[in-house]
């Protein structure tokens, strides 16, 4: 308990350091300082960790002060290494960028009879919208359900259980286990880097970074610490995120997963009698405790609140989540030549489907 309440205090406030800090920036236009490489803020936050795990010179105003300067440190000093330099892709992201557009070929190659499939599924699996019809596009955003079509932990999320279970015929032993890890991080990293790494799913890979690796070096991963540490390294890493509605709201959902779900979840207790309604409470809640997270940031961001974002996420989630477990096999298997007529007809339906729950929400 008492680990999570100092990953929490240096999550806090080297967060409201770089708020600070990006504040500064955006009004005062003529800085006159002097600066240093950001390494110097990464090393004054080591020196915090140690002043808050040395019993002796524990000083909660003192580490405090220390993230806090470090956050506005690394905010306002972000980019100025870099300044006048050109953009340069890596080797490693220009490869991730290329599997992406060969994994929207093969997309496009499947012989879906509904024309509405491919574009849905680029949109789903990569983030490629382009397609995607207008009349779509304006239901899902009429439904409450444009976080579905826009990259986010959620998607990440699916990926990862299923690389996770298809990994499984590795067995439990202490090899199968690193290379499982290894190969889930890897996986999970080249996606966030080919679909745009946006906010929203780094946050999700740095999740399943620090879950992996607390997995094999055998140690206790709360989710609150989790949340902790994802947060203050993507600061560190890009302290321009704090001003991102997506990584606002990716940030805040998660909080309510974290500290609100599990306490409407308990509200409702059932034996097996009633195991279904025991489900549909569970993703009630779920959905009830993202929402009232989110509600103030993106009331104050797009002035706007979906009434009818329950009934959206208890209908469409599930069947978002069916269409992209069966839609990531059938492509793999696809690009192997090898993709059963079945799957490609259930992939359809399902996606016919979810089209067909946003429409009727749109216009109820």
């Amino acid at each position: 308990m008492e680990g999570a309440k100092d990953i929490g205090g240096i999550s806090l406030t080297f967060a409201v350091g770089v708020a600070a800090g990006m504040f500064i920036i955006n009004n005062i236009h003529h800085l006159h300082i002097c600066y240093a490489s950001g390494e110097i803020s990464l090393l004054s936050c080591l020196a915090a960790i140690l002043i808050l795990h040395k019993k002796e010179y524990r000083s909660w105003w003192l580490a405090g002060l220390i993230f806090f300067l470090s956050g506005i440190f690394i905010s306002t000093t972000s980019g100025i290494s870099s300044a006048g330099m050109p953009e340069m892709p890596g080797m490693l992201e220009m490869k991730a960028r290329d599997w992406v557009l060969n994994l929207k070929n093969v997309i496009d190659s499947l012989p879906f009879r509904d024309e509405r499939t491919a574009p849905l599924l680029k949109a789903l699996l990569t983030g490629y919208k382009s397609d995607l019809a207008s009349d779509i596009v304006r239901n899902f955003r009429a439904g409450g359900a444009s976080h579905i079509l826009a990259l986010s932990g959620l998607h990440l999320g699916i990926i990862y259980i299923f690389i996770r279970r298809l990994l499984t015929v590795l067995g439990n032993t202490p090899a199968a286990i690193i290379v499982r890890s290894i190969a889930i991080i890897s996986i999970s990293g080249l996606y966030t880097l080919a679909t745009g790494a946006s906010p929203s799913l780094v946050r999700a890979f740095l999740f399943i970074l620090l879950n992996e690796s607390a997995h094999l070096l055998h140690r206790e991963s709360r989710p609150e610490r989790v949340l902790c540490a994802a947060l203050t390294l993507q600061l560190a890493i890009n302290p321009g995120n704090i001003t991102s509605p997506g990584f606002q709201l990716s940030y805040l959902a998660m909080g309510g997963i974290i500290f609100l779900f599990p306490v409407l979840k308990s509200w409702f207790t059932a034996d097996g009698r009633f195991s279904i309604m025991k489900k549909i409470w569970d993703a009630a809640a779920l959905a009830t405790s993202c929402q009232v997270f989110t509600a103030p940031a993106a009331w104050y961001h797009f002035r706007t609140f979906p009434m009818n974002f329950l009934i959206t996420n208890l209908l469409s989630l599930p069947v978002t989540s069916m269409l992209m477990t069966l839609a990531v096999p059938a492509v793999i298997l696809a690009c192997l030549g090898a993709c059963p007529g079945f799957l490609l007809r259930a992939v359809e339906f399902l996606a016919g489907t979810l089209l067909f729950v946003i429409e009727v929400i749109a216009e109820m």
